[in-house]
């Protein structure tokens, strides 16, 4: 299952924060008292209903804590990721995608910013009272059109639908079809799925360059195929609730072409061998063994 979008406040000041933006206080040591406005770039605005300006750079967040709505269709969605299938009355920017979580904050991203939302239900009608939404930049521009254009949307009151795992908003001009994340992206299986390494934890080592051969796992039939990037071979395995124990590893013995292709092959066998955790999220396996580990991206067919 993959992790929910955060809820409002601390998600939006690491949004700020990890940008380069300044901190609640500004740059001139000044500090905002809770709930006020701070007349500075990088301040927290606080809002009620409606768009408000803010300082450029700036994180606005929704000014009190959430509740959990109630009621058959709201307990349906809660606790659910949903990512825009199609939209009929806006063109998205190309490679972007509407996301929204309902959790006891309705928080939602089109590309650009973080947007949180403070949500009840009225029947089958969204009301939100009030929102929080991070001011970054972004490139292309269109992004930052398409983060009001959102907003806009999602706060004047659209009809919301669900049938399975499809859900469907429906405003005065557009319509918003979503499915339910765990549909779009489900968790890959263990075995018989081929993965790439991508990145490494912790370890004394780099992760495989752009455009070069990565690192490959595959398990199958209690026995799984190893290749370091640099040797390849078998060993055999057994994975269970989360914890995997491969042993008996079996490699060639080619010498590696340079030290960073031999740096990675000791630290991923050192992470594989003997016993380690392992969880997979949509397409990525992470395996850990002590405070070191291995991520890994499934190998779709045309991959």
């Amino acid at each position: 299952m993959r992790a929910l979008i955060a809820p409002a406040l601390l998600g939006l000041f690491a949004v700020a924060s990890a940008c380069g933006e300044d901190s609640p206080s500004g740059g001139n040591g000044t500090t905002a008292a809770p709930g006020t406005i701070a007349a500075v770039p990088g301040a927290i605005t606080t809002v009620s209903e409606g768009p408000s300006a803010s300082a450029p750079g700036a994180v606005t967040t929704a000014s009190v804590g959430a509740t959990a709505p109630s009621g058959e269709l709201a307990v349906a969605i809660e606790s659910r990721e949903f990512v825009s299938s199609h939209v009929e009355g806006y063109e998205l920017v190309e490679g972007s995608q509407i996301r929204l979580t309902f959790g006891d904050w309705l928080a939602a991203s089109g590309g650009c910013n973080y947007l949180d939302f403070t949500w009840s239900l009225d029947g089958d009608r969204l009301v939100i009272p009030e929102w929080g939404t991070t001011d970054m930049a972004c490139e292309p521009a269109a992004l930052m059109d398409q983060d009001d254009w959102l907003l806009s949307f999602l706060t004047t009151g659209p009809t919301v639908a669900l049938e399975g795992d499809t859900l469907t908003l429906t405003g005065d001009d557009a319509v918003i079809t979503l499915l339910d994340d765990e549909v779009v992206d489900a968790d890959r299986p263990l075995d018989g799925t081929t993965w790439a390494l991508t990145d490494l934890i912790n370890a004394p080592a780099t992760a495989p360059a752009a455009g070069t051969e990565a690192p490959m796992i595959n398990f199958a039939a209690a026995e799984v195929d190893i290749d370091t990037g640099c040797n390849t071979g078998r060993a055999t395995y057994d994975a269970d609730a989360g914890t995997l124990t491969i042993a008996s590893i079996r490699l060639t013995r080619t010498a590696c072409t340079d030290q960073d292709t031999t740096a990675r092959e000791a630290a991923v066998l050192a992470v594989l061998e003997g016993t380690s955790t392992y969880e997979i999220e949509g397409d990525e396996l992470t395996i850990t063994n002590g405070d070191t580990g291995l991520i890994y991206r499934a190998m779709d067919r045309e991959d």
